[in-house]
Formats: structure tokens, C-alpha cells, sequence
């Protein structure tokens, strides 16, 4: 094998087991690796043409060079007022450039990105290098006030526009085009945008009153709009273009009869609007919305109310049974009584009040019908099922359209069809891909053709299949197949989390049939036989979930269930939640994982109470399996090429940040253990779990992270001394411009860890890839034999799993590909986008695809393909048990002396350590 300088293959060359990269040291630094040769690997498989919705930009702004300035704006009469939202910075630049026509001539054409850059087609006449200017605001909530800023323009660079023709053209590809360009013309379409009086921008998707239906709850408005930024391709520059819905606040409130309560937003009103009033779902949709409140002032013996924002934390009691100190004195006063003496009568004083989010130590409570809910708002949605409601349920089933209705949309989006909509006297709405006026950018209005492969589904063999089963469009029958490997439970119970007003003969009457189902669904069904006969005929256990929220009742209740009754010896519990929400869940996992050392799965009672349906007891008996230590399916012929199985890690990362902004973040890393039995398949994994910085996205404890899971993974294998060859990282959640930070921290952290684990002269070969599913480029086809095979013809017009393209639409130089591995069950499916940042490997074009799409088909909680490698996955649902953890260590107040700031100790924690020795190297995550 030829070995280049760097210490990878030459191009072309496939991974080969023999002659890894002995003799060389450590790289200085990671570098990216080009993108492999095609023509070497020439496909033979089926192909055909789709469409993507990437808009080719044909032509350049005429203009030579863009002047780029920093620009900085400071509040001058309030140092405590919070820094300016963007729209106020737009407001800021428009009266700026307004008033100083001697700074900004009449012909020169800006573009601000409404934070701390502006662009210009011509040099700004400032007074030197840089320039201070004073500019006056009236308060957008209290016009009688002013709000002075200092706004600061220093000059920075100059963008130079030509010699890029070429590479927009496509006349050669080119990796030398600057981002800043890129990211300049970026800026000009939304400034185009903005500009037009028609769309409100929301991060960087626009959207726009379209007279959308008020939905069943009278939550808010569904508003249509759009997602676009401009990408670097092979073919050129081009603009990303995809469909948005959201919801928003509106400026009325609509009860369920169709009748309008009263023009004003209010939380009472919202309330009302709905006639099933849950305060629990209710503020799982307002936590975090901006009222405005009327803040009461004395000045010169007269009271004065000034408006000022506040965001919703949670709901109170009712305003007379809310009580709180008056100013510095001891005396208490009810909130209503408060109101009353400053002259605010209240009307509806059997709604809750809110708590409104204050400084520390502060406890701002104001009646619901005195928070006026901030119009137009975009309204947050829950993408994790435990939270989501009929709304968030709505706008999902809103935002999920057929790929023919998605691409529809987009279509008359580019050609301007909305427009034909447009009332008379109404502004035009500009097409995505706009620019401003005298800086004009040429936009195709086509989306782009691109050849596609088909990748061929692997053969899945288990128990009863042997020979191997072909997927039909990425799922299988489990019923044929049965699981590969059935999983070890002793002994097993169920403990119901029961409200004392429900009657315990009911209750049995609704879990009995589910217990019996269930055993059969895994004897019969999956051929799991670990759920003995004479084992499962023990009584029911119940608990009062009214000590849910209290860990010591908690634990002490199931301790004695679980190990101080006849049932010792216990290893598997089904916990039934009766409540809606899992309330209690994290006290539950934490109590059983890492006191007792019992693996759990959790269930309501609404799924089982009419016995539950088939595939739901499916689903449950494949989670169940796989933590005692079960396989679902393995492949044929392994996951990876012969004679380099056994020798190969596979390992997954991701970082989560849910919860508030003050959470730290949850880091999980996953790796694979080897098994003679499962032929390189890579369906076993251990899991470790750090707490860190919040909203720091990469592993600060990345290297002492993966020298952690080598042991378990040596474990697995009985070998003390195994020596590994190779390494391949699937990193989720990573953006682009966090790519070489991620070389030069995360990746070198691995090479640190295996090479002090095997030696740097012998240390495995890495192969990184970042996992990207966040992203708005979409695939569409015409092609028959790149469809799906269903009679449902929003399945019909679905791609095929399998599908995989790397060319024109990927980057113009670094290794990257789109893969549809999965069945898209609803909407428009996605591909997700792998970017391989760093390859000791030598993969060729098409073997990591292929490797990448076998590993979709190794997840072990469906008998289904799925969208990414099954360890990309694990990681995924390992840092989602981590924020379970630290809820609950949080909760029983464990965490209260860290401090999770970058710059101070401890700036990590380890919850892999809180987990029990039986439970920490299994699959307890799944």
C-alpha cells in the first residue's frame, strides 16, 4: 500500500488491513482529506437522475470590490439595558445612514447582517480609520421615551469580486473562493428580505402573514415562509431554498366556537381561548414567551406606568393567594391587593398568575391578564415526544407535506407565482435569492439535475434467517426474522405509579392483559424467551405517584419492592406512568441505574391500558431485548470488508444542550464492542456521559472519554492486549464553522487517546465524519426506480433508501455525500449530509457510503433502516439519559457547588460515574 506523507493511502486506494501507518508519527496537524477519485471506483449499480433544491447562481453583483466594516452599537443612557435585538440594529443603521448622507452617499448600496457587520458596494467617508456617531430611538414600547446609542463603524476588509466569475460559471472548480465572500452575498439576500415591509425574520428562515387558519386550540397563527442561504458547490455558487411553517403569537385570541374573546394577546385571554384549560400543557407552551408588562413609577407625585419585556417562567396561584415583601419592609401583600392600590382592577382572578424570569433573588409575579404576549412571536415547538401537545403534534403534521406538495412550494417560491395571490396595492414579494437594488445577483430559477446512485440494501440474518433476508425499501418483516440473539432477564416485575383515586382492581383489569401480551409478543413474535413462565405469574406492584417528586420516599418505596421482597434478585422492572407527562421519570432512572442496578423500561398507561397494539408491544420487546444484552438482526457478511472485522472500532459522539440556557451541556461518547459471535457487526456498544460548559459544543473530556471506553471494549473481547487497526468516528450535531476547531481538538484528543492506549507506533488509523441532519437541502425525483414501492402515493413519491449523491450539489473540493439510508414515514424525507473531515483510512468514493448505509440497518430498536449509523444514534439517546441524570441530581440538589463555566473548576462532571458497575457497559440508554 502506498502511504502518502500525511500518512494516508494514496487515492484510490481501499482500506486494506495489512501495512497500517506503523513507523509514522503523530501528525502536527489534522488535515482535511480531498475528496477520493471516482474514476477509480466506478458504479455499477442503479442510477438516475433527481433534483435538488439548490438555485445555480448565473452571475455575480456588476460591481469590483465590497468594503466590509465593523460595526458596534452601545446603549449611552441605560449601561444595564440588554444588547439590541436585530431588528432595533436595523432600525439603528436605517436612522444612521438617514442622517449622516455625508457618510453614506445617495448611490452606494449597504447590506447589514444586524449584529455587528455592515457591507457596502463603496468606501464610507468616515473621519479616519474608524468613527463614532450618536443616534436617538424612540422606545418601540413607551413612544414618549428615547434611547440613545453610540454606534461605532470601524473599517475591516475589502472583498474582492473578481476573478470568481469562473468558479460561478462552472467553467472549473475551484476551492479558493473566500468565505467571507460567501457569506457577504449571504448577507445581501437578507437584507433584500427584510427590506421589503412583506416577511419577518426569524433566525434565517422569513416568513409572512398568508391569512393561514387559526388551529382548533387558538394557540397562534400557522404562517408559511421560507429557509435560504447561499452554499459552495462543485457546479458553483447556489442558493439553498426549502419551505418553512411555523407558528406565531397573534394580536387576537379566538375560542374554540370561532368567537373572538378580546383584541388584546393577553395570557388570560389565551388561557380562555381554550376551553380545556391544562395548566401543565399551557405552560409548556408559553415557558419562555416575551410579555410586556406595565411597571408602575412615582415621579413628582405622579404614578406612571413604563412598559418594559419580560419572559415567562411558570405559573403561580391565583393573584389573592399570592403573597410577596413590599420594597425593603418586612410586610406582605397579596399581588391583587398590589394592583388594586395602583389603580389595576382585576377581572380574572380565578386564573393563575405568572412568574416572570427576574434577577436573582426576585420574584416577579403579575396577573395573567396584565402580561401582553409580544406580537408577532414565534412560538416554540417540542421535538421530543414526552413533551410534545396537540399543538406541537399540529404544526409538525402541518410542516410535514408529500415531496410532490414540498416541491411544489419551492417551485413558485423561485417563479414568483405568489405574487399572483398578492391583494391589490399589496408590495411584490421578493423571490428567494433576492438581492438589494443596484447590487443585483442572477439566480436560476431551476433546480438542479444531479445523477444519483442506489446503494444496495445488505442481507439481514438472524435466528431463523440464517441464509439473510433482502429489506424491501429499508424495512423488514420481524415476525420472519425473529431477533438474532435473545438477551438474559432472570426475573422481571411491573410497578405502577398509581393516583390514590384510581382503584387498584381496575388498574389490574387494564395490566394484566398487557403482561400477558407482552410475554407473548416475546416468545411467540421475536423468539426472545427470557421471560419465564412460572416468573411472571407474581403480583402487581403499585406506588402512589404522589411521591413522584420526592426522591426519598421514592427510593425508598422501590428499594423495598425491588430488593427487600420476594422478587430479589429482580433485573428488569416495567415502570406504568398513569399521569400524561413522565413527571418523576428522572428520579425513577437515576434510583434504578445508579443505586439499585436494574435495568427499567418505562411506559403510560394510556398505550397499554386496552392491551396496547401490536407494534407497540413490538417496539418494547426490542428495547427490552437489547438492554439485557440482546441482538435484533446482524449482517451478512458484517457491516465492514472481511478480514478487518474484528480489528475495527466504531464509535459515535454528540453534544445536546437541552433545557435552559444556563444547563450545561451533556457530552456523549459511544464505542463499539466486539463480539466473535456477531462477525463484525457492530451491535454492542458502552457509553460515556460528561456534563460541561453550556452551549459548548465540543468534548472538552474527549481524550479521557475514549481511554475509558478501550476497556470495556478489551473486556468484550478477553484480550488484554488487542491491538486495533482502525477507528471510525461519526460526530453529530457539529455546524461547518466548527469544522477546524474539531480538527484540532476533538480529532487530535482521539489520536492522543490511542495512541497512549496502543502505543503512538501502532496507533489504529482514524477515520472522522461529521453527521449532519440539520440542513435544508432536499432531493426529489421523477425516476421510478429511485421511488419507493407503496400504494400511498405520498409514500410512492418518497426516495428509495439507498439513495446517495456526491456530486455537483456536494463541496467543490473536501470528501462529502448525501445518503437517504431510511423510509421517510411522513413529509418529504431528508438525506443527511457526511462531511469527512479527516480519513487515515484511504475510503474510496463508494466504500464509505457503502459501510455508512450498512451501519443504518444495525439499529437495534426497530426493524427498520434508519437516517444515521446506528452509533450516531446511541450517542444521540446516551446524552438525552444524560440530561435525565442530571435533572434528577440537579432536583435532589447534588450539583448545587459546580460551577460549569469554561474558565472555572470543575468544568466537567462525570455522570458515566453515578451509573452502577452491572448497568454502565450495557445498553441501558436504548
Amino acid at each position: 500500500m502506498n502511504v502518502t506523507s500525511q500518512g494516508q493511502t494514496s487515492a484510490g486506494a481501499g482500506p486494506s488491513e495489512a501495512g497500517p501507518a506503523f513507523g509514522l508519527t503523530l501528525l502536527a496537524e489534522c488535515t482535511r482529506p480531498p475528496r477520493p477519485d471516482q474514476l477509480r471506483a466506478p458504479f455499477h449499480g442503479p442510477t438516475g437522475i433527481v433534483l435538488a433544491n439548490h438555485f445555480l447562481v448565473r452571475s455575480l453583483p456588476n460591481t469590483k470590490t465590497i468594503y466590509q466594516y465593523d460595526m458596534k452599537i452601545e446603549r449611552t443612557n441605560n449601561e444595564h439595558a440588554k444588547p439590541p435585538i436585530r431588528s432595533k440594529c436595523r432600525a439603528i443603521k436605517a436612522v444612521l445612514k438617514t442622517r449622516h448622507s455625508d457618510i453614506f452617499p445617495a448611490n452606494l448600496t449597504t447590506f447589514y447582517d444586524g449584529s455587528q457587520t455592515l457591507y457596502t458596494t463603496g468606501r464610507l467617508q468616515l473621519h479616519g480609520p474608524e468613527q463614532s456617531f450618536d443616534v436617538q430611538l424612540r422606545d418601540a414600547l413607551n413612544r414618549n421615551l428615547q434611547e440613545d446609542y453610540r454606534v461605532t463603524l470601524k473599517d475591516s476588509k475589502q472583498i474582492d469580486l473578481e476573478g470568481r466569475y469562473a468558479f460561478v460559471n462552472g467553467i472549473i472548480q475551484t476551492y479558493d473562493i473566500p468565505q467571507d465572500l460567501v457569506q457577504a452575498l449571504d448577507v445581501a439576500m437578507r437584507e433584500a428580505m427584510t427590506c421589503s415591509n412583506v416577511y419577518f425574520e426569524h433566525g434565517k428562515r422569513f416568513f409572512r402573514d398568508n391569512a393561514g387558519e387559526y388551529n382548533e386550540t387558538s394557540y397562534g397563527k400557522f404562517w408559511d415562509g421560507f429557509y435560504q442561504t447561499l452554499k459552495k458547490t462543485m457546479q458553483g455558487l447556489a442558493v439553498n431554498v426549502n419551505k418553512a411553517v411555523a407558528a406565531f403569537y397573534v394580536d387576537r385570541c379566538v375560542a374554540k366556537n370561532g368567537s373572538v374573546i378580546n383584541g388584546a394577546p393577553t395570557v388570560a385571554n389565551y388561557i380562555m381561548s381554550n376551553t380545556n384549560f391544562s395548566e401543565a400543557e399551557t405552560m409548556s407552551q408559553l415557558r419562555g414567551a416575551t410579555v410586556v408588562v406595565g411597571v408602575p413609577q412615582q415621579s413628582n407625585g405622579t404614578r406612571t406606568f413604563i412598559k418594559k419585556t419580560f419572559k415567562i417562567e411558570t405559573f403561580a396561584g391565583r393573584p389573592r393567594d399570592v403573597f410577596f415583601k413590599l420594597g425593603d419592609t418586612d410586610q406582605e401583600i397579596s399581588v391583587a391587593d398590589h394592583f388594586e392600590q395602583t389603580g389595576r382592577t382585576i377581572q380574572f382572578g380565578d386564573l393563575p398568575c405568572v412568574k416572570l424570569q427576574s434577577a436573582p433573588g426576585k420574584n416577579v409575579m403579575v396577573p395573567s391578564e396584565y402580561c401582553l404576549l409580544l406580537t408577532p412571536q414565534h412560538i416554540r415547538v417540542s421535538t421530543e415526544k414526552a413533551e410534545q401537545n396537540a399543538f406541537s403534534k399540529g404544526i409538525i403534521l402541518k410542516a410535514s407535506s408529500a415531496p410532490h406538495v414540498t416541491r411544489a412550494t419551492i417551485q413558485r417560491l423561485m417563479t414568483n407565482q405568489n405574487n399572483n395571490q398578492q391583494p391589490a396595492g399589496q408590495p411584490l414579494l421578493p423571490r428567494p435569492g433576492s438581492t438589494p437594488q443596484g447590487f443585483q445577483m442572477n439566480v436560476s430559477a431551476d433546480m438542479t439535475q444531479v445523477i444519483a446512485k442506489l446503494l444496495d440494501s445488505p442481507l439481514l440474518c438472524s435466528s431463523r434467517r440464517a441464509d439473510g433476508l433482502v429489506p424491501n425499501d429499508g424495512t423488514w418483516n420481524i415476525l420472519e426474522t425473529k431477533v438474532a440473539r435473545a438477551g438474559r432477564i432472570d426475573s422481571w416485575l411491573i410497578i405502577t405509579f398509581k393516583p390514590l383515586r384510581e382503584d387498584e382492581t381496575q388498574c389490574s383489569e387494564a395490566i394484566n392483559p398487557f403482561r400477558q401480551r407482552l410475554m407473548t409478543t416475546c416468545k411467540n413474535d421475536l423468539g426472545i424467551d427470557i421471560l419465564k413462565e412460572e416468573r411472571f405469574k407474581r403480583p402487581l406492584h403499585y406506588v402512589d405517584a404522589g411521591i413522584l417528586d420526592n426522591y426519598g420516599e421514592l427510593y425508598q418505596s422501590l428499594r423495598a419492592i425491588i430488593t427487600h421482597s420476594p422478587n430479589y434478585g429482580t433485573t428488569l422492572v416495567i415502570f406504568v406512568f398513569w399521569a400524561h407527562s413522565y413527571s418523576g421519570y428522572q428520579f425513577v432512572k437515576h434510583i434504578c441505574e445508579c443505586t439499585l442496578g436494574v435495568i427499567t423500561q418505562c411506559c403510560k398507561y394510556d398505550n397499554i391500558k386496552n392491551g396496547a397494539s401490536k407494534p407497540y408491544l413490538r417496539n418494547l420487546a426490542l428495547k427490552i431485548n437489547v438492554k439485557a444484552g440482546g441482538t435484533t438482526s446482524y449482517l451478512q457478511g458484517g457491516a465492514i470488508a472481511a478480514g478487518s472485522r474484528s480489528r475495527c472500532i466504531v464509535m459515535g459522539a454528540d453534544t445536546s444542550h437541552a433545557g435552559k440556557g444556563e444547563d450545561p451541556a451533556v457530552t456523549a461518547v459511544v464505542a463499539s464492542l466486539a463480539s466473535p459471535a456477531l462477525n463484525g457487526n457492530f451491535q454492542k456498544y458502552a457509553a460515556r456521559i460528561r456534563l460541561q460548559a453550556p452551549r459548548v459544543e465540543l468534548i472538552q473530556d474527549f481524550r479521557v472519554m475514549a481511554q475509558e471506553l478501550l476497556g470495556p471494549l478489551r473486556s468484550s473481547l478477553g484480550v488484554r492486549d488487542f491491538q486495533a487497526t482502525r477507528v471510525i468516528m461519526f460526530r453529530d450535531g457539529v455546524s461547518e464553522g466548527q469544522f477546524e476547531d474539531m480538527l484540532t481538538q476533538e480529532v487530535e484528543s482521539l489520536r492522543a487517546a490511542l495512541a497512549d492506549v496502543f502505543g503512538t507506533a501502532t496507533r489504529p488509523r482514524i477515520t472522522w465524519v461529521v453527521v449532519q441532519k440539520r440542513h435544508n437541502t432536499k432531493l426529489f425525483t421523477d425516476d421510478p426506480n429511485l421511488r419507493m414501492n407503496s400504494n400511498d402515493p405520498n409514500r410512492r413519491s418518497q426516495l428509495k433508501p439507498g439513495l446517495m449523491v456526491d456530486e455537483k450539489i456536494t463541496h467543490p473540493a473536501d470528501f462529502d455525500f448525501y445518503l437517504c439510508s431510511h423510509p421517510a414515514p411522513k413529509g418529504t424525507g431528508k438525506p443527511t449530509h457526511y462531511h469527512v473531515l479527516y480519513d487515515e483510512n484511504g475510503f474510496g468514493a463508494l466504500e464509505l457510503p457503502t459501510l455508512v448505509n450498512r451501519l443504518c440497518y444495525t439499529y437495534a430498536r426497530c426493524a427498520s433502516a434508519v437516517s444515521i449509523p446506528a452509533p450516531t444514534f446511541y450517542a444521540h439517546l446516551a446524552a438525552y439519559r444524560g440530561h435525565q441524570l442530571y435533572t434528577a441530581l440537579r432536583k435532589k440538589g447534588e450539583l448545587s457547588n459546580l460551577n460549569f463555566q469554561p474558565d472555572q473548576l470543575p468544568a466537567t462532571y462525570d455522570l458515566s460515574g453515578q451509573l452502577t458497575a452491572g448497568i454502565k457497559d450495557t445498553m441501558f440508554f436504548c
